[in-house]
């Protein structure tokens, strides 16, 4: 699972402005809370809901956590 994925199951929100310290908690702490099957629920549920939003979600998380190392 991607850190993008991961990242975008998390309740980080882009109105919180995370910083790096942030992001990379809430992608460990999301992956040891949910586990890949979980994080791959959330996604799919979101994007089940609300295409549009969710696709917008999955660019921020893209962007944020471009150039970092997969989990």
């Amino acid at each position: 699972m991607s850190r993008e994925e991961i990242l975008f199951a998390s309740p980080l929100e882009p109105s919180d402005d995370p910083t790096d310290d942030q992001v990379d908690a809430a992608v460990a702490n999301t992956l040891a809370e949910l586990g890949e099957f979980g994080c791959a629920a959330v996604i799919a549920g979101a994007f089940a809901r609300d295409p549009s939003r969710a696709t917008a979600r999955m660019r921020w998380a893209r962007r944020r956590t471009a150039g970092k190392k997969e989990e």
